[in-house]
Parts: structure tokens; sequence; C-alpha cells
């Protein structure tokens, strides 16, 4: 009896946590498509603009909230390009629901607009393919998997708990 009641308790909460992540996201969903403008050099005839260790070293700055894992570890980003000051980059989001990619895009936003030498940015959300654990550093993944078993999430073996 008491298990049963534990398993109806457990669907209302995934229930309640599904009806949160929908209600987090803004109205019209997430763009598939950001154009920023960056902040660039005062010398225009410098040629010199950050490479994409630069780039991917200042992103690293931005922290899943959920996961407490930098963006870069985690593999969100697909490409990153920059010729003559323009950046185009092409990441994806752990979900396409994930109730904290207003504040993940916001704080790529906030970095790359900041960084000297970049003039236009175009950012594309792609969910083809979708994010996998596949992505992640090794290191990372296995920093994370300790990390659930620690809190009692997940077995020892990796399964979660029934």
């Amino acid at each position: 009896m008491i298990e049963k009641v534990q398993k109806i308790l457990f669907v209302i909460l995934l229930v309640f946590l599904g009806v949160l992540i929908f209600l987090s996201m803004p109205t019209k969903g997430l763009k598939d498509e950001y154009n920023w403008k960056g902040k660039s050099y005062s010398d225009k005839t410098l040629t010199e603009y950050p490479g994409e260790e630069d780039i991917t070293s200042a992103l690293r700055q931005v922290i899943d909230p959920e996961l407490g894992v930098d963006i870069v570890d985690l593999g969100l980003f697909y490409d990153i390009k920059m010729k003559d000051g323009n950046l185009d980059v092409v990441m994806t989001l752990t979900f396409k629901r994930c109730p904290f990619s207003v504040q993940i895009l916001d704080d790529v936003k906030a970095i790359l607009t900041s960084m000297d030498g970049i003039k236009k940015i175009k950012l594309v959300m792609t969910f083809d393919p979708p994010w996998s654990w596949e992505r992640v550093s090794p290191e990372v993944r296995n920093e994370i998997i300790n990390n659930m078993q620690k809190l009692g999430l997940i077995e020892e073996d990796g399964h979660s708990h029934e």
C-alpha cells in the first residue's frame, strides 16, 4: 500500500515538474537564430580577431545552472567559426524545453558581445542532432555520475532508483 502511494506521489511530482518546465519557457519558444552586435576594436586597421580557443575559453564562464557544469564541457557547441570579426556559432541545449534556456542564452550573449574583436554574432540554435551524454567530456561525465551517486539519484551500477 505504501509503495502505491509513493508511486502516485512520484507521478504527481513528475507531472508538476513537467508543467513548471513548460511554463518556464518563453511563450513563443526559442528562436532558431540570433543576431547580435559585438564589441569591436577601436582601431579599424587591426586585423587580429579572437580565435576559436579564445571564444571557447570565454564561453566556459557560462554555467548550466541545473548541472553546475560549463556549457563547453557539456558539449553544447557544434561549431564556432570566426572570419573578419564575424562570428558564427551553432549550439544546442540539453533538451528543447530546458527551463534555463533563456538564462543560458543571455549569458552566452553577454560573454560574446563583450569580447573585443567581434563585430557581428550569428548564433544558430539546433536540436539536430539532439544533444546526448556522449557529447560531454569524459572527465565531466564521470564527475556528474559520481555526484548523482552521492546524492542517491542513481545506484553504483548507473541505474536510477525505482
